[in-house]
């Protein structure tokens, strides 16, 4: 989202936790995944639309922010892909079937439009790539995201996608959880309002995941060699590695 979350911090907030020893930088790993959460017409909502415009096709949409997101995000996923990492994507569940958390929205909300779930056009997963169904807002929840990484070995995950107070934030929560690295992209992520975003994020990166900007981790990415380029090269070492580092 456009402007800097960090700014919408109040100063003792950042002074309380950094005196209680939060917000160090993580030691991320050197196999990470991309995962993109929930960047489908239902939260994003029509590309040019205004936030106005959004809203009244997918009652959910973020509008403009949401698109500078996913710009971001097809950046990020066309180096991962040239990298060979693991992708996964998400999508929630179908309300025709599933209420969400059991809660449901307000009675104003109107029924979503058939291609809700459909993920946006620049994100749009090629065949082969991971698209998992969820029932809740983490990635991790009922559905095969953990053993899937643990099988390829995957050390750190990389998120993208929406929204940031909540499928990212449970999903980077997961990750925590299940003792993986976790980079949240602070300029690949999108939510409704500003707000929300910042206090996030901020949450986020003094507890549970490095929160960077798509520039350092595509600097940062560039330091890993392509798995495909390693086994044209020959057999490759899959024992895990911690000397790559994400962070600072």
């Amino acid at each position: 989202m456009s402007g800097d979350w960090r700014t919408l911090v109040p100063e003792e907030a950042w002074a309380a936790h950094r005196a209680a020893g939060y917000g160090a930088p993580l030691r991320l790993g050197s196999r990470p995944a991309l995962v993109v959460v929930d960047a489908t017409l239902a939260f994003v909502g029509p590309e040019g639309a205004t936030r106005a415009e959004a809203v009244a096709r997918y009652a959910g949409a973020c509008g403009p922010p949401a698109w500078e997101a996913v710009t971001r995000a097809a950046s990020l996923l066309q180096r991962a892909r040239e990298l060979d990492l693991p992708v996964a994507y998400t999508i929630g569940p179908n309300p025709a079937w599933v209420a969400w958390a059991g809660r449901p929205k307000h009675a104003s909300a109107s029924p979503p439009p058939a291609d809700a779930r459909d993920i946006v056009a620049p994100l749009r997963p090629l065949d082969g790539e991971l698209v998992l169904d969820k029932l809740r807002p983490s990635a991790f929840y009922a559905t095969p995201l953990l053993p899937l990484l643990i099988a390829r070995r995957v050390d750190t995950v990389i998120l993208a996608g929406g929204t940031t107070s909540g499928c990212v934030r449970a999903t980077a929560l997961d990750a925590f959880s299940a003792g993986l690295a976790c980079v949240v992209v602070e300029d690949a992520v999108f939510d409704r309002s500003a707000f929300s975003h910042a206090a996030a994020l901020f949450e986020l990166s003094q507890k549970y995941a490095d929160v960077l900007p798509l520039e350092r981790v595509l600097a940062r990415l560039a330091d890993l060699e392509p798995r495909t380029h390693r086994a044209a090269a020959g057999p490759v070492d899959d024992t895990p590695s911690s000397a790559a580092d994400l962070a600072p």
